[in-house]
């Protein structure tokens, strides 16, 4: 191995890999002048002191702490950022710790069409037993060309994603950077054990640190679930813990897609499910929500209830087979009529529009 083709090769294989850190990553940035100003109990402005032009490189950076301090049925839930007339959603986990939240905003094309911004408004949910503490809320622009950005709006046209992780499409740059310098390390030196050696090395680290983001962030929300159940599991009482409604936030967003924004919804719900209330009033903003319990609440009360809203022209939401059931004999025993329109899954999430 020469000296000369190992000094090109360092030359090479440090300028690729620098240009991957810089244009791949959020590590080049600059922090715009802005101060944090609270409206109202969960409300919180970003002032910009000399407002700003949108642009694909920008980053908000939400430092907040959210806890659980009542042992309430959250282990996550939505706040709403408003970047003028523009609505993003911002999952926040419940576990007592502080995160950096990140938002980027360029990735939507109406964003970049703004002439001009001078604040953002973030709005948390106010839930019963949830304390929030906001550690800082800035906007920063990206020194160098963000290729992530445009590579994950690219992705999301291409395959139509909902959303794409931002971290995970730095990840792909990478990897594709460490095998450009695999590649160029054969070029130079035909030596294949060698060159194995520095691809497999390379994505041992890179997966290592990757990972362990992840793990981390699952850390996180086991110990989230275990601040609002900790009474029921210590007592053994595991049938209480709700478990979730399988693919809920890909259900909402279908909702969104195939509900007229104009139009108000009703959704049966069985006891007071505090997640499913909250994730769905937040995420489907501006349509008015609402619940009935239909386990809690007498038959006659819920045919009351639904009758208003079948005068009302409202959307039935159903998100099982059994309030399918339950919703067939109340139109047996009444004078409101459900039509069904389609549904999430062959057995989840029905949708049928009310009238009498």
């Amino acid at each position: 191995m020469s000296l000369k083709k190992t000094i090109v090769f360092i030359i090479i294989a440090s300028i690729l890999f620098s240009f991957a850190l810089l244009f791949a990553t959020p590590l080049a940035k600059k922090e715009l002048d802005s101060e944090i100003e609270k409206t109202d109990e969960n409300t919180y402005l970003v002032l910009l002191e000399k407002g700003s032009k949108p642009e694909i490189v920008d980053q908000l950076n939400i430092g907040l702490k959210a806890s659980n301090i009542k042992g309430s049925d959250y282990q996550y839930t939505s706040a709403v950022l408003k970047a003028g007339e523009l609505i993003y959603d911002l999952k926040v986990t419940i576990d007592g710790c502080s995160h950096t939240y990140f938002i980027y905003p360029g990735i939507d094309d109406n964003y970049t069409d703004i002439s001009s911004i001078s604040e953002f408004i973030l709005i948390l949910p106010g839930l019963e037993g949830i304390e929030y503490e906001i550690r800082n809320m800035t906007l920063s622009k990206r020194i160098f060309y963000p290729l992530d950005i445009k590579l994950a709006k690219l992705f999301i046209k291409i395959f139509k994603l909902d959303d794409i992780s931002q971290l995970l499409v730095s990840f792909y740059i990478l990897i594709a950077t460490l095998i450009s310098i695999a590649g160029l390390h054969y070029l130079l030196f035909k030596n294949t054990k060698r060159t194995s050696s520095i691809l497999i090395t390379g994505l041992i680290v890179l997966s290592l640190v990757f990972s362990a983001y992840f793990f981390t962030r699952s850390v996180f929300i086991t110990k989230s679930y275990y601040d609002s159940y900790s009474d029921e599991i210590r007592s053994g009482d595991i049938d209480k813990i709700y478990e979730g409604f399988s693919g809920f936030e890909r259900f909402i967003k279908w909702l969104g897609e195939n509900i007229p924004s104009s139009t108000e919804i009703v959704v049966f719900v069985r006891g007071k499910q505090i997640y499913l209330e909250s994730e769905m009033a937040y995420n489907l903003y501006p349509k008015d929500i609402s619940f009935i319990d239909i386990s809690g609440n007498a038959k006659t009360q819920v045919v009351s209830e639904l009758g208003k809203a079948a005068s009302e022209g409202r959307y039935l939401i159903l998100l099982t087979e059994d309030d399918k059931s339950y919703m067939e004999d109340i139109i047996k025993e009444s004078n409101i009529k459900a039509i069904y329109l389609k549904s999430y899954k062959e057995d989840a999430g029905f949708i049928y529009s009310l009238s009498y």
